[in-house]
């Protein structure tokens, strides 16, 4: 499995309705996303910023997904940690 996690910093005043409503419209996006095992939305307590953890099969599946911002943290066989910072985030 290859583990990515992608972190953005939060609308400004983006209330945490609006957000998790916005993660809420966005999963379908995620069901038939090849590779993908699973996906959790993050939130942080400090309304700064907000993410995803997905999980994929084979890390050219994450690369797939994420392109060049995949950077390995971890070269174990069978587990990839990375981290991509997506920047900002708008809910429009």
């Amino acid at each position: 499995m290859h583990i990515v996690i992608s972190r953005f910093t939060r609308p400004q005043g983006a209330t945490e309705d609006e957000l998790k409503a916005k993660f809420h419209d966005s999963a379908p996006v995620y069901r038939d996303l090849e590779g993908l095992v699973q996906k959790f939305y993050l939130m942080g307590t400090d309304q700064d910023d907000a993410g995803g953890v997905y999980v994929f099969r084979t890390r050219a599946e994450a690369c797939a997904r994420f392109g060049d911002n995949v950077s390995a943290r971890n070269n174990r066989p069978q587990q990839v940690i990375t981290t991509v910072n997506s920047g900002k985030y708008s809910l429009n």
